[in-house]
């Protein structure tokens, strides 16, 4: 292989693999424009099939390694889950070798490279249909590196991003081979932003005069081992009533930072064991709240309290309650709630006049992590600390609030369509989420890319808090607002609160409107059009060989 193949080779298999709008925007600048035309014109110099094959598939192979290196943390999952790591990159590997040797084999012909996209689109369904968490490699969250870039998510959902990408990448290659394609690739290069800019600041001027709504959102910032007992280490675990200590000094926080707060929002996993179970004696929960925030219980809070064989003992609404009233606010906190023999991790609503709360049950569970549909994969997760399997909620519903706001729940932000069925007249998306499973990775960062695409897609403003992970706030348009850091500028271990303006707006995007239908139809055609071609292609090829083999008997 010359020289300058391996330097195309090399360039673009770094690119990729520090890819990501959170992690470096140039290398995802450069992955949406041209990095993988750099590997598909280095593997094109080999001289075999085989040759390019192993070259591509060890370049991908490098480039997923990094990309899914967050999932490799057995911690707390144990080791298996470097077996679920590697049949992932091998996976990805496979996948875009085979693209990759279609792109050569059909570089004479621009319309048979078109005709790829269509499987690139299954393949990314198929993933974040099926496999957890996956839809976290797409590659349209390249074109994230900015927030314009990123506006046409909005037309049909982020895989249109992500075969613009493709097709972009495509082109420039194309162009390296037959020069006429150059105005092609020059259009798809510049078209992100032709849309984008429009459209982007055309949001954000619509924003600018409308009601603001003053957001707190809290950060606990701790480890499993540190929020309740584990087996592995009791020595770690914070006592409850620290805990506790810690939220409502937050809350208090919150009050010497604003006059106004509209909703507070409390993290997935905020506090251990079930919202209405009893945690704390009445007595020394009272003194809590009069040491912390100087406040003295309502009547309405007696709903939380418990009669036990100890004495009374309050649950965690009892303090969410009291927050609510102090802060004279909306607050959602991420609780586990439990029914007979279901536990649903759920979001609830407690309100300053402590006539009522609402509950919403997370329905996207995320699969072996909180729900297992075989009792032997139970076993073997139990033998990892995972025994806490969850049922799925039934229905999406709003919650009551200053404005129309739709919750979901950590892995839910991850699924555009089903956002998309939930935000009809929605203001606000809210979130709340638990990263601290897949500790010091790169996940926080991949996740909250995908909270930004939620909210360009349904042109709906998204605050998400976290127990660690990115607790922010962001536009309709995906640009950040604010997020919550500590002394080092840092965000997945930040501990506190942090008070944020959001605009309380929404737009219709035709995502909003038709969903991923339009473009799904149009990828379908186009691989039933590749299959025919195919097909059509073999039975020219078995023509050819009965016409030499006719042809070779008559000689004889």
């Amino acid at each position: 292989m010359k020289s300058n193949a391996f330097i195309l080779l090399l360039l673009g298999a770094s690119v990729l693999f520090f890819a990501h709008p959170e992690i470096s925007p140039l290398a995802s600048l450069l992955t949406s424009s041209c990095a993988f035309a750099f590997i598909w014109l280095g593997g094109d110099q080999a001289k075999t099939n085989r040759g390019k094959a192993c070259i591509f598939f060890s370049c991908y192979a490098f480039v997923f390694s990094g990309h899914f290196f967050w999932l490799a943390r057995p911690e707390y999952h144990g080791f298996p889950i470097l077996i679920l790591y590697g049949i992932l990159v091998a996976l990805y590997a496979f996948f875009f070798t085979w693209i990759s040797l279609q792109v050569l084999h059909r570089k004479e012909s621009v319309h048979r490279l078109l005709l790829l996209g269509g499987w690139l689109y299954l393949f990314e369904w198929a993933m974040g249909h099926f496999l957890c968490g996956f839809t976290l490699d797409e590659l349209g969250v390249h074109l994230l590196w900015h927030p314009i870039s990123a506006q046409g998510a909005s037309f049909f959902g982020s895989r249109v991003l992500s075969l613009l990408v493709f097709y972009t990448n495509v082109m420039v290659f194309f162009s390296t081979k037959n020069p006429s394609a150059r105005k092609g690739a020059m259009l798809l290069l510049l078209s992100p932003y032709l849309v984008g800019v429009p459209h982007y600041f055309m949001k954000e001027r619509a924003a600018i005069n409308v009601q603001r709504l003053s957001v707190g959102l809290i950060q606990t910032g701790l480890l499993p081992e540190e929020k309740r007992p584990i087996p592995k280490d009791y020595s770690k675990c914070m006592p409850l009533y620290l805990q506790w200590k810690q939220l409502l000094m937050y809350a208090h926080e919150l009050r010497e930072k604003t006059v106004r707060l509209d909703l507070v929002v409390f993290p997935e996993a905020a506090v251990p064991f079930a919202a209405t179970a009893p945690v704390l004696p009445l007595q020394e929960a009272q003194e809590l709240l009069q040491s912390t925030i100087g406040y003295t219980e309502s009547p309405s809070q007696q709903k939380w309290v418990r009669s036990t064989y100890l004495g009374k003992y309050v649950s965690h609404g009892f303090f969410f309650e009291a927050i609510s009233s102090y802060l004279q606010a909306p607050v959602y906190a991420g609780l586990l709630h439990e029914e007979g023999y279901d536990a649903y991790t759920s979001i609830f609503a407690f309100y300053p006049d402590g006539k009522m709360y609402e509950r919403y049950d997370k329905r996207i569970l995320v699969p072996v992590a909180e729900g297992v549909p075989f009792s032997i994969l139970r076993t073997l997760s139990a033998q990892y600390g995972i025994s806490d399997f969850f049922t799925p909620g039934k229905e999406y519903q709003a919650l009551t609030g200053p404005v129309k706001i739709m919750p979901n729940i950590c892995y839910e932000e991850m699924r555009g369509d089903v956002l998309r069925h939930a935000s009809r007249d929605v203001q606000l998306f809210l979130n709340v989420t638990n990263d601290v499973w897949y500790p010091h990775s790169t996940l926080p960062e991949r996740h909250y890319a995908q909270a930004k695409l939620r909210a360009i897609e349904n042109g709906v403003a998204c605050v998400r808090s976290c127990n660690t992970g990115i607790t922010a706030a962001v536009m309709p348009t995906g640009r950040e607002i604010g997020r919550l850091v500590d002394k080092g500028n840092q965000s997945e271990w930040a501990k506190g609160a942090i008070c944020l303006d959001v605009p309380a707006i929404s737009f219709s995007t035709p995502f909003s409107l038709w969903g991923e239908t339009p473009i799904a139809s149009l990828m379908l055609l186009l691989i039933v059009l590749d299959v025919l071609h195919l097909f059509g292609a073999y039975h020219r090829i078995k023509k050819r060989i009965d016409r030499n083999g006719k042809k070779t008997v008559q000689v004889h």
